[in-house]
């Protein structure tokens, strides 16, 4: 009896609380707290934003509707639910021919920059990023203005820093986005998250060009800036940082310390790219310290991982393709509408303008060609990046190790253009040991494991290095030829 009093009592709070209206300020004040959450992994960013936007859509509040619909999708972004995230902002772009100011969708425009990132559309996403960058100069109020433009420039840098460009261009984005931050006079606690992203993902930038002292500075940087309790993915991603330092620098312990530290917050928060990392990086280190075991145990569950990641970064590219289609589908059925009104004029019209619509539907044939083009390539592009992971860096590296001879063949496949590089780039032509030479240098050997691999002397390998230095005429005898090998 009692249990079925709670019950109805229960159900009774439930119906009033589903029935109750939110004011603008009490749904602004959700959003405030919403915000808080989406760094946080518990899981409750996505009910709250739901419950903004369904509360905003029944007083017809359209900020509150465009702002979650952007927490959502933010959301799922972190998690690498790009499929998702995209269905979600169809959902939001339906709304905007209902909202007259334009400013509110520039955090959809760029999460959907993001998303067109992640599948590899680079130009589309880079055409979003600069849409939502003039609709940012409109904004009136500069606190809003600086934050909106330093998300934007964050991720110009991070689509940037997954093309072949420089490293000048990757910096200097993500200087704009911090000075962007910086004048912001609002909001410190959300500016000092930000802040610290910012420095994740210019600490991520320096370990991929085996700056590492560079890297854990910029990692020091960001953590200062996080509370020491912190549990939000960003102190999952320092850690992650700081793995690879330490794995770069050859500190496996260190390095092992770090992964293993973030596996468990990673399952439970759902983060496959920082899992997949650290499954790759220890299945690496226990390779390197013999233990085959653990190794063969990090390997399987990378493999798993990495099955997930790619499903779900096909899906969302199926997603984005769907929207293209439907996109073009809709402006040919706008299109021809106009066609069927033009049409019924021709009939009054001389053969001139018969002549021209024919032409536009030949034009129309043409566009279902290109957008069936589209597709086929990049079904390619799946298939390439799928054989791509084929010659993993770790086991040209243990070949080298190794004395294996299929070394120089697999390295060949890892890094296709380094010789021609290296050959443009000498005075004088380059024989087989010398190309063997700088591939060892590439893979980041040091002049001690180079001498134990060749058998030589330390002091020898060093001639061997002044040597090398004269053959190419770009290098002055103050040039370091590692850092210069690394950046070739």
């Amino acid at each position: 009896m009692k249990k079925t009093v709670a019950i109805i009592i229960f159900l009774f709070c439930n119906t009033i609380a589903l029935s109750q209206t939110y004011t603008k300020g009490q749904i602004d004040s959700l959003i405030v707290v919403c915000e808080k959450y989406i760094y946080d992994m518990n899981g409750k960013t996505k009910p709250l934003a739901l419950d903004i936007i369904k509360h905003s859509e029944k007083i017809k509040y359209p900020h509150g509707i465009i702002l979650g619909y952007e927490l959502i999708i933010s959301n799922y972004g972190f998690l690498g639910d790009f499929k998702t995230a995209l269905e979600y902002i169809t959902l939001a772009e339906k709304e905007m021919p209902k909202i007259q100011d334009s400013t509110l969708f520039i955090g959809i425009i760029r999460l959907k920059g993001d998303c067109l990132s992640r599948t590899g559309l680079y130009q589309r996403a880079r055409k979003e990023f600069n849409r939502s960058l003039r609709l940012a100069d409109k904004i009136e109020n500069k606190d809003y203005k600086h934050s909106f433009k330093a998300n934007i420039y964050n991720s110009i840098a991070m689509t940037i820093s997954k093309q072949d460009e420089t490293n000048d261009s990757i910096f200097y984005y993500y200087r704009k986005c911090i000075s962007e931050f910086q004048q912001r006079t609002t909001h410190q606690e959300g500016k000092k998250r930000s802040i610290a992203q910012i420095n994740l993902n210019i600490s991520t930038c320096f370990i991929q060009i085996k700056q590492y002292d560079s890297a854990a500075y910029y990692v020091q940087r960001a953590l200062k800036l996080l509370d020491k309790k912190d549990t939000t993915v960003l102190k999952l991603n320092a850690y992650k940082n700081l793995g690879d330092i330490h794995l770069g620098k050859r500190d496996y312990n260190s390095a092992i310390y770090y992964y293993e530290s973030i596996l468990d917050k990673a399952k439970t928060a759902h983060q496959i790219y920082i899992l997949s990392n650290a499954y790759s990086k220890l299945s690496t280190i226990y390779a390197i310290l013999g233990d085959d075991q653990k190794s063969r145990a990090y390997q399987e569950k990378f493999t798993i991982i990495n099955r997930e990641i790619n499903k779900s970064e096909k899906d969302a590219l199926e997603v984005s393709v769907k929207n293209i289609e439907k996109k073009h589908d809709d402006n040919v059925k706008s299109s021809r509408l106009i066609f069927n009104v033009i049409l019924s004029c021709v009939l009054l019209l001389s053969g001139i303008v018969v002549y021209f619509l024919i032409k536009k539907l030949k034009n129309t044939k043409a566009a279902k060609k290109n957008k069936a083009k589209l597709l086929y390539e990049k079904e390619l592009e799946l298939e390439r990046l799928a054989d791509s992971n084929k010659v993993t860096l770790q086991e040209v590296w243990q070949l080298a190790v190794d004395k294996d001879p299929s070394f120089n063949t697999k390295f060949q496949e890892l890094e296709p253009d380094f010789y021609d590089k290296l050959n443009q780039k000498a005075i004088v032509p380059l024989n087989y040991n010398d190309l063997l030479f700088c591939a060892m240098i590439r893979l980041g050997f040091i002049t001690k494991e180079i001498a134990q691999n060749l058998n030589l002397s330390v002091g020898a390998i060093e001639t061997r290095k002044s040597r090398l230095r004269k053959k190419f005429n770009m290098i002055s005898s103050e040039d370091d030829l590692t850092i210069w090998m690394m950046n070739l």
